[in-house]
């Protein structure tokens, strides 16, 4: 009961890592690289005078206005890109940090069993 308490312990901090890295932090740095590639993508088309806020809308009358607009469709492109990278790698619907969470806790409540067993006989 040790060792196993023990091996949950160590394999619930690593799977908190990578779950924590899968889940977050690698999908904020995708996300990052992609909004600013939009975001530059978008002020190349305002500086070639080809951008509209949508099809059919017409041009933006001034330099603030386009540069309003596109922070309106780079927020928009941010959250759309969240929602499809945020949280993709589960276990029964459960992002897999937490799955590293529930091991470190049983981990260590097998070890306080372990170590009354020890104590007590």
């Amino acid at each position: 009961m040790l060792c196993f308490g023990l091996g949950l312990l160590a394999f619930g901090i690593v799977g908190w890592l990578v779950g924590t890295h899968l889940n977050v932090v690698r999908p904020t740095q995708e996300i990052d690289r992609h909004v600013a590639a939009f975001r530059q993508e978008l002020f190349n088309r305002v500086q070639a005078g080809a951008f509209q806020v949508a099809p059919g809308a017409p041009a933006p009358r001034s330099a603030g206005e386009a540069q309003q607009q596109v922070g309106y469709l780079v927020a928009q492109e941010r959250v759309r890109a969240e929602r499809a990278l945020r949280g993709v790698h589960t276990l029964f619907w459960i992002p897999i940090q937490y799955w590293g969470i529930v091991e470190v806790i049983t981990g260590a409540v097998l070890l306080v069993v372990a170590l009354v067993f020890v104590v007590v006989g």
